[in-house]
């Protein structure tokens, strides 16, 4: 669903720089894809759980848009506890996946400090933020839900639930 374009402008997120360097200085690897490792909460687990940084990146089915986030600090089979978290994630859209004009990143707005909720796969699947700002539940339903809260703006037109068609997951390491 993505490549070097986006990996690129990634990249460019995680470091908070606003230009895109010469050179992807991260290194973006497959972890799971739905339509090829199973829409469970449990293949999920198995392939990305204490992976590091990850990045989710999902396919709207009604819009056909490129949605996501990054993940600083990665998922875990179990919550951390009680002020856990990180102010480094970022939820983002890529728009149509086409152009770089329709691409929006929000942050962790300062008000929340931290997303307490970006390490836990104990649920349903992938969350960021308190809204949910963006969940990704995996099952056969392919359904989540995006609702501003967290971060600093909604990555959907219309705020809700939504359905994909289809889910990546990338490790992200430095080179």
């Amino acid at each position: 669903m993505i490549g070097p374009q986006h990996t690129a402008l990634i990249a460019r997120w995680i470091d908070n720089e606003s230009a895109i360097k010469q050179g992807v200085q991260y290194h973006f690897s497959l972890l799971f894809r739905a339509s090829r490792d199973g829409y469970s909460i449990n293949a999920l687990k198995q392939k990305c759980a204490d992976k590091g940084p990850v990045v989710i990146v999902l396919k709207v089915r009604e819009s056909g848009k490129l949605i996501g986030g990054y993940n600083s600090i990665g998922w875990k089979t179990e919550k951390l506890g009680v002020g856990q978290g990180t102010n480094d994630s970022f939820v983002f859209t890529l728009g149509d996946g086409r152009s770089p004009d329709g691409a929006k990143i929000a942050r962790v707005t300062s008000a929340a400090a931290i997303d307490k909720d970006v390490d836990d796969l104990a649920w349903h699947g992938p969350r960021f933020g308190k809204g949910p700002d963006l969940w990704v539940r995996m099952n056969s339903d392919q359904s989540g839900e995006a609702r501003k809260d967290t971060y600093e703006s909604s990555i959907v037109d219309t705020e809700g639930r939504f359905r994909w068609t289809d889910c990546e997951i990338f490790s992200v390491v430095e080179k």
